[in-house]
């Protein structure tokens, strides 16, 4: 008798179990059908919102937001309402500075301006900086012989610096501030950012030399930014020697280049401003 009753009572609780095991794999099935649902109708708002954006929209969207360029200027001038020309400023002092002579990896460096990294090699091994911050890794420098360039760091953020070396070379790493500029005619040779600058036309003149030929390389030598409040527009992206005229059409009036390039070069305005 005993032995039935427990038969019975297991019978029961197996029953329970299978029952309520049943109930659980249909709630969570309708719970994830319905949360999959709602993914998909997210993704399908996302995609229509994306595709009534312009080119220039959805360029700056997927760029990094907000540099805060006006920001910039007003700790650096007391009435930017009233100024109609930008001076030459430029910290003369290092924020951070750091040199070794073998792979190593800096992190803290924080920026609280818009600023870049002036990189020194010398050396004649691959040499090679990335600069990581938030989730984001960006190859400043990669250079197999000596360098010596300025690139571009963003404002508000940590960095950590993770160098590689495959050889020998010293370098080093210098963070400065980005400062103005009077004018915005500008020339020099390799990697490079401007100064901020007030725009005198939207549409400039650059000019790239090298002592290359084409066949001597294997992709664009140059690469030319234009940077405002609203992101970035990609200005050229260019084979050695040419000479182009671009137009830098965006509305707000201060502006700073970043340039990529292993050749000389030069960007000047073309005619005034207009609209």
């Amino acid at each position: 008798m005993k032995k039935i009753l427990m038969v019975l009572l297991c019978g029961a609780m197996l029953a329970g179990c299978s029952r309520n095991g049943q109930s659980d794999i249909i709630v969570q099935t309708e719970t994830t059908t319905a949360a999959t649902e709602e993914t998909l109708g997210e993704k399908e708002n996302l995609t229509e919102e994306t595709e009534q954006l312009t080119d220039s929209e959805k360029k700056i969207t997927q760029e990094n937001p907000y540099l805060g360029i006006e920001d910039q200027m007003k700790e650096l001038y007391s009435d930017i309402e009233s100024i109609n020309s930008l001076e030459d400023l430029q910290d003369t002092d290092p924020v951070f500075t750091y040199s070794g002579s073998e792979e190593d990896v800096i992190s803290g460096v924080t920026t609280d301006a818009i600023s870049y990294a002036h990189i020194v090699f010398n050396g004649d091994a691959y040499f090679s900086v990335r600069g990581l911050y938030d989730d984001t890794s960006d190859l400043l420098v990669s250079a197999a012989e000596p360098y010596d360039g300025i690139t571009l760091l963003f404002p508000n953020k940590e960095y950590t610096f993770d160098v590689t070396l495959i050889g020998q070379g010293d370098w080093t790493i210098e963070v400065y501030r980005l400062g103005t500029s009077s004018t915005d005619t500008f020339s020099g040779k390799g990697d490079f950012v401007t100064p901020i600058f007030k725009k005198t036309s939207n549409l400039y003149e650059v000019t790239v030399t090298s002592e290359k030929t084409i066949e001597e390389y294997s992709e664009e030598s140059t690469y030319l930014r234009g940077w405002t409040d609203s992101g970035y527009e990609l200005l050229v992206c260019t084979r050695p020697n040419g000479e182009f005229e671009l137009l830098f059409d965006s509305g707000e009036e201060y502006a700073f280049f970043e340039i990529k390039s292993e050749d000389e070069w030069e960007i000047k305005p073309v005619g005034p401003r207009f609209y």
